[in-house]
């Protein structure tokens, strides 16, 4: 029993003391890539395509990612492109800024490899790649929001997750016990990586309705009172399809899907959810498959 105890208060001994340090605004926040930043001023000063084009060749693997996002299903029957400076013209700068910051961010942050959370930074990221892969489909199949932008919102909504899991593993007072790294991370990413999450975005200069992503699901009450499907809520549906797999067909969709109060403004019911989302299965697995791509 004691045991047990002394597991509880280490782990709320380990929420405190983050908590402070989110307060007092000393947890180390990563800044933007500087291709990022780069680019967002070239496109700010109106360069040219050759320019940016030059500038993300700088960058072979992230280059390559935004040449196979414009050949994949998302572009389809638009012929086929090898070059970046094509991939910018079909997909335009709007999109390229998106998705390059997506993917940069991603990236910088699976360059984080710190033993003992390995596995953890792993999930995190393929969480977002699963919640990208499903909202950016839904938006662009069932909405007029932007496919580009609910695709960032999918890659970002859980940004907060890897500065709290590299602080954690930095704490010596936890010792090298997975039992009690586990208790702490669980607790930990549940409570606080929505604040750390927005702290970030709005650090890189995100736009409000971004910055506010990583509270959807504190808010999801907020959503009784909605008539339409905002980005909001898609967030909210999609972070919960990401637990059915898109590789098989549907039969049936989980409670904590059909119970959810924004469900009637995606589908009339659970028949017509599942015949539209095995027709839209092969985009979402196909788009996740691309994503996950690192």
């Amino acid at each position: 029993m004691s045991g047990q105890l002394s597991l509880t208060e280490k782990v709320n001994a380990a929420l405190q003391q983050l908590s402070r340090e989110i307060e007092a605004n000393t947890l180390q926040l990563p800044s933007p890539p500087d291709n990022i930043i780069t680019l967002r001023k070239l496109i700010q000063t109106d360069a040219n395509v050759d320019v940016i084009a030059a500038h993300l060749r700088k960058d072979p693997h992230l280059s390559a990612r935004l040449v196979k996002v414009a050949n994949s299903v998302l572009f389809t029957g638009r012929g086929h492109v090898t070059d970046v400076k094509s991939a910018i013209v079909r997909l335009g700068l709007s999109k390229v800024q998106n998705l390059v910051t997506g993917f940069a961010i991603t990236q910088q942050f699976l360059r984080s490899k710190t033993a003992g959370i390995e596995t953890q930074l792993r999930q995190s990221w393929s969480k977002s790649n699963q919640v990208a892969g499903i909202i950016s489909v839904l938006a662009r199949e069932k909405t007029r929001i932007d496919a580009d932008m609910a695709l960032l919102a999918g890659q970002l909504h859980n940004i907060g997750e890897t500065p709290l899991l590299l602080r954690i593993n930095s704490m010596t007072d936890l010792g090298t016990n997975p039992e009690m790294k586990k208790a702490v991370i669980n607790m930990v990413l549940a409570r606080l990586s929505a604040k750390v999450g927005a702290a970030i975005l709005k650090k890189w200069h995100f736009p409000p309705e971004i910055v506010q992503l990583p509270f959807a699901e504190s808010n999801a009450a907020s959503t009784d009172t909605e008539t339409e499907i905002n980005l909001k809520n898609l967030l909210l549906i999609s972070k919960e399809l990401r637990h059915c797999s898109f590789t098989h067909p549907l039969s049936s969709l989980p409670d904590s899907i059909k119970q959810q109060v924004i469900f009637p403004l995606f589908w009339a019911d659970e028949d017509m959810a599942i015949n539209n989302l095995n027709d839209l299965a092969p985009q979402i697995h196909e788009t996740q498959v691309m994503l996950s791509s690192a």
